[in-house]
């Protein structure tokens, strides 16, 4: 059994968008907020991972050092029916897990909740999120962005409750040495982007039925009321996506009382004062969050890492840009990961990451390794993972096996940053 594979051209594209408009930025003066932080290092030193592992390719990683492999589940798959089962596909995972376990390597559960089955839309309530324009978000199957709107309907959120008590009971709850928490876009915790596929480039996804039942501000609308209510929208729309993740999280360690709470962070983040600048500007589009798309999906990790320290014993941030470039040294200019390094270590929990995937800030993939590690060393983050294993086995990605299993060895043999 293998993940599913996330959609690392959408992820490049993302990424591309953000860099352009670091560079419209590069003259931002600093202001106040979090620079990386210094901490400890990580107890045991840090952990390395793949993704996309499989059955078949178990074996290969024995003693390389990786030490960590994501078995990546697929909701649609595992429950094709209300409290059905797949017997085959669940049997699957067990011999995966076992096959990682015989190895000594820690198994890092993917819920798939970015797969829901298609009965999920078919529940009462507004299943599918939906913009001002009223246009609703279908997203991808194949890319695990057709997501189902958890964050407003609670028939969506009972159903991703019910499935996590389910695989914990078939996998077992305290099988694994994390679990991966963020529920929506390609497993991670941001709403639909700014395009929403009919045109519109500037979508808050905030207009369904549920999300408006709940508004602080009854019948709001980009650009529309004074700015006092555009203010308190925003924050509603950010504050909502905050306590769907503390529901998740919850969920999520009651169904599986051991290991951590991975919360997956992705894209470049929303920068101090830059919620305040888009609200100024009436979100007509031009502000730096809305061009970069991070308002839109909600990317406001101030409140995000903080709703974290309720688990600060179990849970960890983690960056899916973990390679992204660092255009200066002001809160705003910084890599996401040198950013969330502050924010972490303020509330005192651990950061990791992985790369982005198919190369996407166009370095040589070795060269991307290069800075992850450095990172790693730097940031004293807690480990990596690698995206993926089936391009390491193959080198076609111009970096093999071999290549990260000397990478990280090296990164042993050296220590942690003094």
């Amino acid at each position: 059994m293998t993940e599913n594979p996330r959609d690392r051209r959408g992820r490049s594209r993302s990424l591309l968008a953000a860099v352009a408009v670091l560079v419209g930025v590069a003259l931002v003066m600093a202001s106040a907020g979090c620079q990386p932080g210094r901490r400890q290092p990580p107890r045991g030193g840090p952990w390395f991972g793949v993704l996309q592992v499989g059955p078949g390719s178990v074996r290969p990683l024995a003693g390389t050092g990786v030490d960590r492999a994501v078995v990546g589940l697929d909701w649609s798959r595992y429950e094709p029916e209300p409290g059905r089962t797949d017997a085959a596909y669940v049997a699957g995972a067990v011999r995966l897990i076992r096959l990682l376990k015989a190895q000594g390597i820690g198994a890092v559960l993917d819920p798939g909740l970015h797969h829901p089955p298609s009965w999920v839309f078919a529940l009462p309530g507004a299943t599918r999120f939906q913009d001002q324009y009223g246009v609703q978000w279908r997203g991808s199957a194949t890319s695990g962005t057709a997501v189902a709107n958890a964050v407003f309907d609670t028939a969506v959120r009972t159903a991703e409750g019910d499935y996590l008590r389910r695989i914990a009971a078939d996998l077992g709850g305290g099988t694994f040495a994390a679990v991966r928490v963020g529920g929506l876009l390609s497993g991670e915790l941001r709403y639909p982007p700014a395009d929403d596929g009919a045109g519109h480039h500037d979508a808050v996804w905030y207009f369904d039925s549920g999300a408006r039942a709940t508004a602080p501000v009854h019948g709001w609308r980009p650009g529309t009321g004074g700015k006092a209510d555009a203010e308190r929208s925003v924050r509603g729309y950010l504050g909502a996506l905050t306590e769907y993740e503390r529901w998740l999280l919850g969920a999520t360690a009651a169904a599986f009382p051991r290991g951590q709470l991975q919360l997956l962070l992705p894209g470049w983040g929303l920068r101090p004062g830059q919620v305040t600048a888009a609200v100024d500007d009436d979100l007509d589009g031009h502000s730096r969050a809305e061009q970069g798309g991070m308002l839109s999906s909600g990317l406001a990790w101030d409140g995000q890492v903080r709703a974290l320290g309720a688990y600060r014993s179990r849970a960890l941030a983690y960056t899916t840009w973990l390679d992204a470039p660092s255009g200066g040294r002001s809160p705003q200019l910084v890599s996401p990961a040198e950013y969330l390094a502050g924010l972490t270590a303020a509330v005192g929990v651990p950061l990791a990451g992985e790369n982005t995937g198919q190369n996407a800030t166009r370095q040589a993939p070795k060269s991307a390794l290069r800075v992850c590690l450095h990172r790693v060393r730097t940031l004293r983050l807690a480990g990596m993972m690698w995206m993926s294993e089936p391009d390491l086995l193959s080198g076609r990605a111009g970096l093999t096996l071999a290549d990260y299993a000397g990478a990280v060895s090296a990164l042993r043999s050296r220590g942690t940053a003094d």
